[in-house]
């Protein structure tokens, strides 16, 4: 996709990218892969980023915001999961935030779907408490689903958040979703094409320590535990 749109505009726009894959203590062989893309594309439009140890997928994507360097930076999970094409849904969205803040690809409408109805009783009954945490605890009411592995960010909230952003796993999202509201960073939610992909979930095990760091969030920023700098 992004090859060909690159060749579609040369000349007129000349639209530019570069792939970081950051490789967060894998053994799975992702670095190979990403090497592999690196040789054939070139190292500058694809790097990768790879960690020391298992960190958590927020300090991932934390490393890999923070050394990208284009206008806007876009964060998608590597499970390809939501189509990639979509993109171009959320360009236009921050196109209508004046090319500055965040929009975040989501799933919101497919939670009346056969997919969430073919779910057993705990796991929906651990999403709604999951909601339920993310709009009282941390006061995210602007975004119905802030989990989901796509999203975009201007050049400017891309710093700001990520700079701020102190949760390492799950939660991080939660986390600059509450920054960009104490920072008024504007934030729009878009639809996106989304496909269940198997063994890429949350396990049940992991709510509990997501609620853990969404108490550690809110507590550590209300008390200013944890600065937020500009």
């Amino acid at each position: 996709y992004l090859c060909k749109r690159r060749d579609e505009t040369r000349g007129r726009g000349d639209f530019t990218f570069e792939v970081i894959v950051v490789d967060d203590g894998s053994t799975d062989g992702t670095k190979d892969v990403a090497a592999r893309y690196a040789r054939k594309y070139s190292g500058d439009v694809v790097r990768c980023l790879q960690l020391r140890r298992n960190c958590g997928k927020g300090a991932a994507v934390r490393r890999g915001a923070l050394a990208s360097r284009g206008k806007f930076v876009l964060f998608a999970d590597a499970d390809g999961a939501t189509r990639f094409s979509d993109v171009d849904r959320l360009e236009d969205a921050m196109r209508s935030l004046g090319g500055e803040g965040v929009v975040a690809g989501s799933r919101a409408h497919l939670q009346s779907s056969a997919a969430v109805a073919r779910r057993n009783a705990l796991r929906n009954f651990l999403m709604h408490g999951f909601h339920a945490l993310v709009r009282f605890v941390a006061g995210v009411r602007n975004v119905k689903d802030t989990q989901c592995g796509f999203k975009l960010f201007s050049r400017d909230a891309a710093r700001m958040l990520f700079e701020n952003c102190r949760l390492r796993r799950w939660a991080f999202d939660v986390e600059l979703f509450y920054l960009a509201k104490r920072l008024s960073l504007p934030v729009k939610e878009v639809s996106v094409t989304w496909n269940e992909i198997p063994g890429s979930k949350v396990r049940m095990s992991g709510i509990a320590s997501i609620a853990l760091e969404l108490f550690t969030c809110v507590v550590a920023y209300s008390f200013g535990i944890w600065q937020i700098h500009v």
